[in-house]
């Protein structure tokens, strides 16, 4: 199900950050609270500043708040203020179409995506980035997570609230061994507290919708979709699924973690799209091209561990297979995840 609703409310408010929350629509009101990112607030109202003044300018937004975890309240949160956004607002009263309670349609996403100009990508292992990453160990073999943001902005966004249909859908696609590592901090998901924070690992493969600038907008499962039903070994479920890496910066090797084990999680999103930094990326070769003595690729499909293209006349010509490599002129730079088994 992809949408929430709640009585007798006209919008819902999702902050990027910690907001204040205050007296009247302006920063010179009184912060009389805090809202915390990705925490949801219920409201009636959205004022719009008609033109600049005093640390206001034209078309600066603010929320009124009623209802926050289910309390009354009276605050005024920031939309956008002196043009920067700060949190996205859905209105509740706009007429939704009939909840899907089919499966999630992950191929058709991906041909949508790709036909308005969308890249499939590989999210770079931390040697392949310019200038490297480095973390606090280089001779350790660590998580190697990739922060994910809902602005065009360097650093984690806020985390995602782990909701029941989430933990249950974890569940049904780890092991015994793989659902308790993907709940431990040295696994990089959950660091603190029981909420996943926003990221996904080296080598996992996304849907690029568009570049801005330094920075890729990409395509992940809104949270509160609960028709994911694909795993990593059906059709191209692997770009709505992150398997768990590590790495060791010195010998440049890419790990399972733990000991060993093969841990998914779903790629989700706080109803937002996701931005990464562009040098994050590598881009696979756009559609259509021509695989020498094989064919024009018009599709790719993801099956588990292996990358096939696809022609005209949906012959699937086998592109990477864990042990075979890359077996035709189609190559990429970064390393895939460690295939299961």
């Amino acid at each position: 199900m992809c949408r929430m609703e709640q009585k007798n409310m006209k919008y819902k408010l999702t902050s990027f950050e910690n907001m204040s929350c205050r007296t009247g629509h302006g920063v010179s009101y009184d912060k009389v609270n805090t809202l915390f990112s990705g925490t949801g607030a219920f409201g009636d109202e959205i004022w719009e500043s008609p033109s600049d003044g005093s640390l206001v300018k034209t078309g600066d937004k603010w929320f009124h708040a009623k209802q926050i975890n289910s309390k009354n309240v009276d605050y005024w949160i920031a939309i956008i203020h002196l043009g920067k956004v700060y949190s996205t607002v859905v209105d509740l009263e706009v007429p939704l179409p009939p909840v899907d309670t089919t499966a999630l349609d992950i191929t058709q996403i991906m041909r949508d995506t790709i036909a308005s100009g969308g890249r499939i990508a590989s999210l770079k292992h931390d040697w392949d980035v310019a200038p490297p990453v480095v973390r606090a160990n280089g001779a350790s073999v660590m998580p190697e997570t990739v922060p994910f943001n809902n602005r065009p902005v360097n650093g984690k966004g806020s985390k995602l609230q782990l909701r029941s249909w989430m933990r249950k859908y974890a569940e049904s696609i780890n092991d015994a061994k793989g659902n308790s590592a993907w709940k431990e901090p040295k696994t990089g998901l959950i660091n603190t507290g029981t909420n996943p924070e926003a990221l996904s690992f080296g080598g996992n493969t996304i849907l690029v919708k568009s570049i801005e600038g330094r920075f890729a907008k990409v395509w992940a499962v809104p949270i509160d979709c609960e028709s994911l039903k694909s795993n990593w070994f059906t059709e191209n479920g692997r770009l709505a699924i992150m398997k768990f890496t590590a790495s060791n910066e010195k010998s440049h090797k890419v790990f399972k973690v733990g000991a060993g084990l093969d841990v998914y999680f779903p790629f989700l999103t706080n109803q937002v799209d996701y931005y990464v930094a562009l040098s994050r990326i590598e881009l696979w070769a756009k559609l259509p091209f021509v695989i020498t003595d094989k064919g024009t690729i018009v599709e790719y499909l993801l099956l588990g561990d292996e990358i096939y293209g696809l022609t005209e006349s949906k012959e699937r010509i086998l592109l990477y297979a864990p042990k075979l490599g890359y077996v035709t002129n189609w190559k990429l730079i970064t390393s895939q995840p460690p295939p299961k088994g």
